[in-house]
């Protein structure tokens, strides 16, 4: 049977999939180390291991591959323009389907000629919440993943929309929009949170341990996530109400924890007809999504 392999590629850890040519899963979803702060060869030797081990799970026969990377990537030629981002810096200006399958070449895992495909990490994440919610296919939508960033995407009746607030946020990244004296990223991630943990001296400061401590009930913990949760409030309702969105979904790891953050924003949009859903399984809509790239 032919095979399709999948990869959400993210800054720590690498998610694999892989599906029939009809999009059913052929193997359980597995993870591996990033090694994204290594060198040139070493992170491709590790996609190219990654890979391999895949196809020998999904019994060989390999001649699709779609990755999900994070951005700035040029996603049409499969070239990573990530820089100063203290992940993949080594693999800037290379060209991926070159790199890779010139190490897969020969491997009988693989059937040339091998095609790969690139997708934005939330593009792809967006994709697979259509598959999962059609309702998100019908009027327009904003999807927002809570992690070591704050990544974004807009879709408009089924198709991502790359320019949905009149040129303020190309390719729908609400990541760099003002916030505050710094810029959203900074406000609605990893880092935000550990910076107003900072304020409890006492609290862990990633975002596993303060959930931990809220689920002990530790009022400190608590109260990080509640000025979370404001900030959230603050920031995504403007931005609904702009672009007009019926549909709020969000993914990443922070969500998890949106049972100590989520209230503001839930009450906002059951107040304004906006439909909120979690996904606490990110990878797996990513990895979805990228069977669903045209």
């Amino acid at each position: 049977m032919r095979a399709v392999l999948t990869l959400d590629v993210g800054g720590t850890g690498i998610k694999l999939g892989a599906f029939s040519p009809a999009g059913e899963s052929l193997i359980s979803p597995a993870s591996f180390p990033s090694k994204s702060k290594a060198g040139r060869e070493e992170l491709l030797d590790n996609f190219a291991s990654i890979l391999r081990q895949g196809a020998q799970m999904a019994g060989g026969a390999v001649e699709d591959i779609r990755m999900a990377f994070p951005g700035p990537f040029d996603y049409a030629r499969g070239v990573s323009q990530m820089q100063g981002l203290d992940k993949y810096d080594a693999l800037y200006g290379v060209s991926l389907p070159q790199a890779l399958g010139a190490r897969l070449a020969g491997d009988a895992l693989f059937s040339p000629p091998l095609s790969f495909r690139f997708c934005n990490d939330i593009h792809a994440f967006a994709l697979g919440a259509m598959v999962f919610a059609p309702a998100l296919r019908r009027g327009r939508a904003l999807y927002v993943c809570l992690g070591t960033g704050c990544g974004s995407a807009f879709s408009d009746a089924g198709r991502m929309d790359d320019d949905p607030l009149a040129g303020r946020c190309p390719h729908g990244w609400i990541y760099g929009l003002p916030y505050g004296d710094g810029i959203v990223d900074d406000a609605l991630s990893v880092r935000g949170l550990r910076q107003l943990a900072e304020t409890e001296p006492a609290l862990p400061k990633d975002g596993l341990g303060l959930s931990q401590a809220a689920q002990a009930g530790d009022a400190g913990a608590r109260r990080v996530f509640s000025q979370f949760g404001a900030r959230m409030a603050e920031i995504l309702p403007p931005l609904l109400e702009e672009y007009g969105a019926a549909h709020l979904v969000l993914g990443g790891n922070l969500t998890r924890s949106f049972e100590w953050f989520g209230a503001p924003l839930q009450r906002y949009c059951d107040g304004n007809g906006v439909a909120l859903q979690t996904c606490f399984d990110t990878s797996g809509w990513a990895m979805r999504g990228l069977l669903a790239l045209p």
